[in-house]
């Protein structure tokens, strides 16, 4: 998300559009040097980010999952049943769950 402030799902697919690209059409050693090269990039940027003096307890913070606060232990369950993806069956278990009795 940092690296553009537009839409980050269509530089995902633009990243995937790349992979398979390469992977199709260049030979083997044409796939070794592009790769190298973005890996010597990485390098480039993770020393870029070093000599930026963050501020380091934020980035480990960021590393950890953010967990809303919820009141009861349903919430939590909740929370972890939509974050697997399953989203349609979760609408059904949030009503059978908050519907009071």
């Amino acid at each position: 998300k940092l690296l553009a402030s537009g839409p980050y799902r269509l530089l995902i697919l633009l990243a995937l559009v790349f992979l398979l690209l390469v992977v199709w059409y260049l030979p083997f050693r044409w796939i070794e040097r592009v790769f190298g090269l973005l890996g010597l990039l990485m390098i480039v940027f993770m020393a870029a980010a070093i000599f930026l003096h963050p501020d380091w307890p934020q980035v480990g913070c960021s590393f950890l999952p953010n967990i809303p606060h919820f009141d009861s232990s349903k919430g939590y369950l909740l929370y972890a049943y939509l974050q697997t993806g399953a989203r349609h069956r979760a609408q059904a278990l949030q009503q059978e769950l908050l519907t009071p009795r």
